[in-house]
């Protein structure tokens, strides 16, 4: 039977590894000879199919090449990996993050020990840095309380991988524990957006007042905050946000008033609440406003949303946003059938205003082309003539 890919690029980095003389015996020089293997071999740019527990799977090149990485590494002796990370302590991120890892499932938390007693100043800084910030995906309060109590030893700057994880467990736990997160690194303008899981009784407007209250913003920041409270407070959370066009002052959070406004819109609740809602948020700045109904029209697809048209209706928007959704459709092939939710007269008024806004935009040959296919397309799919 002919060997697979996966069993040939692990034999050359077995072959590789025991002509270096580490092979399962000496461990020197172990990373080095499985890696230039593994960077030159002809697999690392297909995708292979390999067998696994008795079953077909296609594996990507990248996952290949981690796969076959971790099972030369775990061949590999202690001494001689940490051998290998001290002599290029900033070398290549994916293998030595394969390193450190192989040496965290070995020893645990006894490898923080061992980065923190390396000799070298600037290996032990770095090395310190790239094993806190994996054992922070790990155990992220631990290594949160051991961040804190090293990080006065090293660069300002050492360590604030955890905070990342940290900002994930603290949304889980409590609003408390988040802000403590918060307070330990901060900047002018937040350096790192990620969508969190926030507790069941998270309490939403005791960070966001903090965040308005204080002009030093987290290093690691929810993109999502104000538009999560809205799917549990809407009218609270519309309310507060409208009552503070400075929380979107900052670009990475100006996409939050669309998100809320589309979150009150989607979200199951009673119809009392959610004009409550949308009447609060249609206080928010006009200009605001406008950018949001216009990016829940140009995101679509050409799709129209039955909720979202509703309060379209009740804040005054149902033909800006019909305009922008049906201008949405220039790239798709096929017009959406939730066009159907629309009457027909009202379509063929929508289809005008939306090739004249067109026309006056782009007034050049290619588009006049480009707009004809298009209106062909659109009136094909509604039975209606030109």
């Amino acid at each position: 039977m002919k060997p697979s890919g996966e069993r040939i690029l692990f034999a050359a980095a077995c072959l590789a590894a025991l002509g270096a003389g580490v092979f399962l015996r000496t461990g020197r020089e172990a990373g080095r000879a499985v890696v230039a293997v593994l960077n030159n071999s002809p697999e690392a740019a297909v995708t292979t199919t390999a067998r696994a527990a008795g079953e077909s799977k296609v594996i990507s090149a990248t996952a290949l090449r981690e796969m076959m990485l971790r099972r030369s590494l775990a061949a590999c002796e202690t001494a001689a990996l940490w051998k290998w990370l001290e002599a290029d302590p900033q070398g290549d991120w994916d293998i030595r993050r394969a390193v450190i890892e192989e040496l965290i499932d070995r020893l645990g938390w006894g490898a923080w020990g061992h980065a923190l007693a390396i000799a070298d100043p600037k290996a032990r800084e770095s090395l310190a840095d790239s094993f806190i910030s994996q054992f922070a995906g790990r155990d992220p309060w631990k290594a949160y309380e051991e961040w804190k109590k090293h990080r006065g030893e090293f660069d300002p700057e050492w360590g604030v991988g955890v905070i990342g994880y940290c900002t994930l467990a603290g949304a889980a736990v409590s609003a408390d524990k988040l802000l403590d997160v918060f307070r330990q690194v901060t900047r002018p303008d937040s350096c790192d957006g990620m969508k969190v899981e926030y507790a069941k009784d998270f309490d939403f407007r005791k960070v966001v007042d903090y965040i308005v209250g204080t002009d030093k913003q987290p290093y690691a920041f929810p993109q999502d905050l104000v538009r999560e409270w809205a799917k549990r407070e809407p009218e609270e959370a519309a309310a507060w946000l409208a009552a503070h066009p400075e929380y979107l002052a900052k670009d990475y959070r100006a996409g939050e008033l669309r998100e809320t406004l589309k979150a009150i819109a989607e979200t199951e609740m009673g119809e009392e609440s959610r004009r409550k809602a949308l009447d609060a948020i249609g206080k928010a700045d006009p200009e605001m406003l406008d950018r949001a109904w216009a990016y829940l029209g140009n995101g679509s697809g050409g799709k129209v949303s039955a909720s979202i048209l509703e309060s379209a209706d009740f804040m005054g928007r149902r033909d800006e946003y019909l305009r922008r959704v049906l201008l949405d459709s220039r790239s798709v092939e096929k017009l959406d059938d939730s066009w159907t939710l629309v009457p027909l007269a009202e379509r063929r008024e929508i289809l005008r205003a939306a090739e004249v806004e067109w026309a006056e935009q782009r007034p050049t040959p290619v588009d006049a082309k480009a707009r004809a296919r298009w209106r062909k397309m659109v009136t094909g799919a509604w039975g209606i003539g030109p």
